[in-house]
């Protein structure tokens, strides 16, 4: 494999800009608008001031660096810009030391414009006058110029200068329209939020959103393909590649940064081998990451985030506050601010709120130092589960020697699959396919399902999936899943009507498909089905199975070997749940609504014999009068002569007249 380029996970100013432009993703128009803004500072004088918030990790600086570079690049502007840009560790605690700071930059950048002598010559003065000749000596060297300040970690900048220096800072920038500024911060603070600050209404906010599964899955795509990992970029256009981007996806939380230090073991060498190098990772990139986030926060904070990390799911803040023995008022502000920073995230549940880690990824940073004697680390337990499928892990258990230390993560992981616990990986793909659309679902989606339809074998998974492939012609697999549907044990053993439904319309779903072969087998398992149990020939059901049967036939060899079973099968069922003459009746009156609509392009001969002789041989003890008043009217339905129902006696002529909506014969 060839050398990978070099990505910074923690410092994208350190990697090259093509590179970033390479893996960009998810931003395009946010960084197309943002330089567009600049390039209208540069030219113009209406300066604009942009500050991008988002957590930790989401890519401010990936962002920041490419607006510095396509700037950069415009060669109608060398002559009309400089740059600052200020390290993201610095902070100052007065604007002096701010001018300092850019003064210094600016130097370093354009030596020949901006002399370091004039930074050396302020020292010794006193402040005001050292912030006055600074201030004059930038000015001066700038000239003409707009001068792009790029300023990180505000939110960190103005929490360490005070508020009469941010007074100075502000009136220093509207006196010297010269000025452009690009930051960033953690999450909205008061120094730009708050009314009474000097800088409030002074930024134009933007909030980075996290990356959706699609925008990661590509962002990991763009990684394989520079690293020369063809077969990678492959797996992941794959359902199977897509569902483990998406168990990455929960556990990130949509955070850039986790998929490039997870791209770092994504090769196709080590998808069948990823505990040793998720424990690497972990062990050595992701516990100081997350343990340099949690020293940014105050003790208080830290503590709901230690009392977090050991819940598995999301906690009322009355918990929260009764774990850390505290009060309710006490916590909410921090659980409010926890919250912006994207540190937690919360679901409303009824009235309470529940909060939970935004990146489950946070709890190694505890669990690494918590775990002791080599104990499986629980949240590679949670993706294993995630990652592979209950044959992939049992497959990886028969290979994994007693003494290999991923072996208890497997072990651990197949019991927590086995056990009464929700199935992570199930609950990842219904999120997948969750309000799609069967008409309009994409492939992924429809592999999403294939995938729970065959680790699940839930009827109302096989359900899904053949209403789904209906919709894209896949007859054959269609059948097979609604097979599978009416032929569950769930739904032959659960006494409720409802496990029933998904049988019932399996077969209504059935009747989609071409005559052949297919819906003889999805509709011998549904008489299977209604022979076993009553509950699926209720008069409704019964209809609507009936509806089926006039609008499936055909003069195909298939369709006639499927009624010479399914009629004598319908009939006998229908004598055994004593529903005999509710099934007539419902034929009727179902037969008539098709030949009112025209339906007539059938074998109808054929048919009523079918009909006839099956009622002669299951019928029971008034088996006779029921097959006459059938047969009566159909006779009347394809005549429509009157003579055919005055043939019957009075009480059987209004039972077949009501059954037919017939007005009432006139009296003479």
């Amino acid at each position: 494999m060839p050398d990978r380029p070099f990505i910074s996970h923690f410092s994208p100013q350190r990697t090259e800009a093509e590179l970033l432009e390479e893996i960009h993703v998810q931003r395009h128009e946010l960084l197309a608008e943002a330089v567009s803004t600049m390039r209208g500072s540069v030219l113009s004088g209406n300066k604009h001031h942009l500050l991008f918030i988002g957590p930790r990790g989401a890519g401010k600086t990936h962002l920041v660096r490419l607006i510095h570079h396509r700037l950069g690049k415009q060669t109608d502007l060398a002559d009309k810009m400089r740059f600052a840009w200020l390290n993201e560790d610095e902070t100052a605690t007065s604007f002096l030391k701010l001018l300092i700071l850019i003064y210094r930059d600016v130097s370093q950048r354009y030596p020949q414009d901006f002399p370091a002598s004039d930074l050396q010559s302020i020292f010794g003065l006193d402040a005001d006058t050292a912030r006055e000749r600074l201030g004059e000596r930038l000015l001066k060297n700038l000239g003409p110029r707009t001068l792009v300040v790029l300023m990180e970690n505000l939110d960190s900048l103005f929490k360490h200068m005070p508020e009469g220096e941010q007074r100075i800072w502000r009136a220093f920038v509207q006196n010297h329209p010269v000025f452009a500024t690009v930051g960033t911060a953690q999450s909205l603070f008061d120094g730009v939020a708050d009314r009474k600050q000097p800088f409030f209404g002074f930024f134009d906010t933007r909030h980075l959103t996290p990356l959706d599964v699609a925008d990661a899955t590509l962002l990991l795509k763009k990684i394989a393909h520079l690293n020369g990992q063809p077969e990678l970029v492959a797996f992941l256009d794959t359902s199977t590649g897509h569902a483990r981007v998406k168990a990455i996806h929960d556990l990130a939380g949509g955070n850039p940064r986790i998929y490039l230090i997870f791209s770092d073991f994504l090769t196709p060498e080590s998808l069948d081998d990823l505990v040793r190098p998720f424990e690497e990772t972990a062990d050595r990139q992701l516990t100081s990451y997350y343990q340099e986030r949690l020293r940014w926060l105050s003790p208080q904070q830290q503590e709901i985030i230690q009392f977090l990390c050991h819940q598995r799911g999301g906690v009322p803040v009355k918990n929260i506050a009764e774990g850390l023995f505290t009060t309710h008022n006490s916590i909410t502000g921090q659980l409010r601010q926890l919250g912006e920073y994207r540190y937690l995230k919360s679901t409303k549940v009824g009235r309470e709120v529940l909060y939970e880690l935004a990146e489950p990824l946070m709890r190694l940073a505890l669990q690494i130092k918590d775990t002791h004697d080599k104990k499986p680390l629980m949240l590679i337990v949670d993706f294993l589960r995630v990652w592979y499928e209950r044959e992939e892990i049992v497959q990886h258990l028969g290979k994994l020697s007693p003494s290999d230390a991923a072996r208890a993560y497997f072990e651990e992981a197949l019991k927590l699959i086995d056990s009464d616990e929700p199935n992570l990986r199930h609950e990842i793909f219904r999120k997948m396919v969750s309000g799609f659309d069967p008409e309009n679902c994409d492939e992924i989606q429809v592999e999403a399902l294939r995938t729970l339809a065959k680790e699940t074998a839930k009827p109302l998974d096989l359900l899904t999936l053949g209403l789904v492939l209906i919709g894209k012609e896949s007859y054959d697999e269609a059948s097979k899943a609604f097979v599978g549907v009416i032929s569950s044990t769930e739904a032959l053993t659960v006494n409720s009507g409802f496990p029933e439904c998904y049988a019932v319309g399996a077969f209504l779903l059935a009747t989609g498909l071409p005559p052949g072969k297919d819906l003889l087998r999805v509709a011998q398992a549904f008489m299977q089905l209604a022979d076993k149990n009553p509950i699926v020939f209720t008069d409704h059901v019964k209809a609507l199975y009936c509806e089926s049967v006039v609008r499936s036939l055909s003069e195909s060899v298939e369709s006639v070997q499927l009624w010479h079973e399914l009629i004598p099968a319908t009939v006998k069922a229908s004598v055994k749940h004593d529903m005999l003459t509710s099934l007539l009746i419902s034929m009727l009156v179902r037969l008539k609504s098709s030949w009112d609509l025209g339906l007539k392009n059938l074998d109808t001969t054929q048919w009523q014999h079918l009909w006839l002789s099956a009622l002669e041989n299951q019928g029971d003890g008034q088996a006779e009068l029921k097959v006459l008043l059938y047969q009566k009217g159909i006779d009347y339905l394809q005549t429509k002569d009157e003579v055919v129902l005055l043939s019957l006696p009075l009480e059987q002529r209004k039972i077949l007249r009501s059954v037919l909506e017939l007005p009432p014969e006139n009296s003479a």
